[in-house]
């Protein structure tokens, strides 16, 4: 992401809200201007295929009970009718065979001003940004 990208972003903060710590898939950033890292996700629209993203090389890192961590999403995967997933794990789960277990984010939770009006072509939502939103999605993704 370049510094023209960061306006089209949206800030989301992914809460170990568990007793226990997570794992989460990820890599650095350039700078504290893109987040605390950069996570992997999954775009969801309208019901379609999941668009799929996993890391090929990256860190597995482990998120503290309580702790969160900040990153950026391209405000175009939280177009309207789209969400996004985060894979995570639990500290125990080490077998491949474990099951997936995911932290979601909505496009009806953005306040208006972050949301974008939603064009949907092949299979991704695509949109215009309606204004730069720079504060961060708080959410409760984790119970």
């Amino acid at each position: 992401m370049n510094s023209g990208q960061i306006e089209d972003t949206v800030w989301l903060r992914l809460r170990n809200n568990t007793r226990w710590p997570i794992i989460v898939n990820m890599h650095g950033v350039l700078a504290k201007a893109y987040g605390d890292a950069a996570l992997f996700w999954d775009v969801m629209c309208d019901g379609r295929e999941p668009i799929i993203s996993r890391c090929h090389v990256c860190s597995f890192n482990r998120l503290p009970a309580g702790h969160y961590i900040l990153f950026t999403v391209p405000r175009q995967d939280l177009a309207k009718g789209c969400a996004i997933r985060v894979k995570f794990s639990y500290g125990w789960e080490h077998e491949p065979d474990e099951p997936d277990h995911f932290a979601y984010f909505d496009s009806y939770s953005l306040p208006n001003s972050a949301r974008l009006q939603r064009r949907c072509r092949t299979n991704r939502c695509t949109g215009a940004a309606v204004a730069p939103f720079a504060s961060s999605l708080i959410r409760r993704s984790l119970d």
